[in-house]
C-alpha cells in the first residue's frame, strides 16, 4: 500500500498571473494543486496578524430575510454614512439585501444584512427628528421623489390621526353603552335581591302559619278529647240514674 506523500506549503511567489473569465480581473492561480495553503506561513512572510475568534460576532443562526425585491426602505449612504436616504430593494441572498438609493443607478448598489442598523423602516427618520437627504451625485430626479415621499407620510400621518379619533370615539361610544348596561345589570341585581328577600319573607310568615296552625289542629283535637270523655261520662250518670 503506497504511504501518502505529505502534501507542501502553497508558495504564492510561484503563482502565476491569469484574468478571470468572467470579471476580466487578473487573478493570481497557485501553480502546484498539489500542495495546501498554510496560513501559519502565510502570516509569517507578510508580518501580517490574525483576527482573534473574540473580534467575530456573527450569530450561529442567521437570521430570517423577509423582504422581498421592490420594498421601500431608509438607509445610510455608503458614500456619505451622515445621509438617511430613500432605497429599495433590488436583490436577496441569503440574509442579505442588495439596495439601490432612489436615483442612483446600479452601479452605486451596495449589500447589508437584514438586521444591520444602518437600514430602518421608512419613517424612521422623521421619528428620530431628522430629514431624508438626496443621495451624492446627480439628484435632479430625487428631490421630487423625495418631497412626495415626505407627503405621502404626512398624509399618511393624518390618515392615521384621524383614524386614532374615530377609535377614541367609538371608545367613549362603547364606553357609554358599557356603563348602561352596568347600570342595567346593578338594576336586575337588585330586583333580584328584592324579589329573593321577599321570598323568603314570604316563607319564614308562611312557615310560621304552618306552626300556628299546627298549634290549633292539637288544641282542638285535646277539646275534642275532653267533650267526648264529658258526653260518656254524662250518659254514664244518666244511666245509672234511670236505673236507679
Amino acid at each position: 500500500m503506497r504511504k501518502p506523500v505529505p502534501q507542501k506549503a502553497l508558495e504564492w511567489k510561484d503563482a502565476r498571473i491569469i484574468k478571470h473569465a468572467r470579471s476580466g480581473r487578473p487573478s493570481r492561480v497557485p501553480s502546484q494543486y498539489q500542495g495546501h495553503f498554510s496560513w501559519e506561513k502565510y502570516l509569517k512572510e507578510t508580518g501580517a496578524t490574525a483576527a482573534p475568534s473574540s473580534c467575530f460576532k456573527q450569530s450561529l443562526t442567521p437570521p430570517l430575510n423577509e423582504f422581498k425585491v421592490g420594498m421601500k426602505l431608509e438607509a445610510q449612504d455608503p458614500r456619505n454614512t451622515t445621509s438617511t436616504c430613500i432605497a429599495t430593494v433590488v436583490g436577496l441572498t441569503g440574509s442579505r439585501l442588495r439596495l439601490r438609493l432612489d436615483g442612483s443607478d446600479n452601479k452605486n448598489d451596495f449589500w447589508r444584512l437584514v438586521d444591520s442598523s444602518e437600514i430602518q423602516p421608512i419613517g424612521s427618520c422623521e421619528k428620530s427628528g431628522g430629514m431624508l437627504q438626496p443621495p451624492l451625485g446627480d439628484v435632479s430626479e430625487l428631490k421630487g421623489d423625495v418631497e412626495r415621499y415626505q407627503e405621502e407620510m404626512q398624509q399618511e400621518e393624518i390618515a392615521l390621526s384621524r383614524e386614532k379619533k374615530e377609535n377614541l370615539s367609538h371608545k367613549i361610544n362603547y364606553s357609554a353603552l358599557q356603563v348602561r348596561v352596568e347600570k342595567l345589570h346593578f338594576q336586575i341585581s337588585q330586583e333580584r335581591k328584592t324579589r329573593v328577600k321577599k321570598s323568603e319573607e314570604d316563607a319564614a310568615f308562611l312557615e310560621t302559619m304552618r306552626a300556628e296552625n299546627a298549634v290549633l289542629q292539637e288544641k282542638t283535637r285535646k277539646e275534642i278529647l275532653f267533650l267526648q270523655d264529658s258526653k260518656k261520662l254524662l250518659e254514664e250518670e244518666l244511666f245509672q240514674i234511670k236505673r236507679s
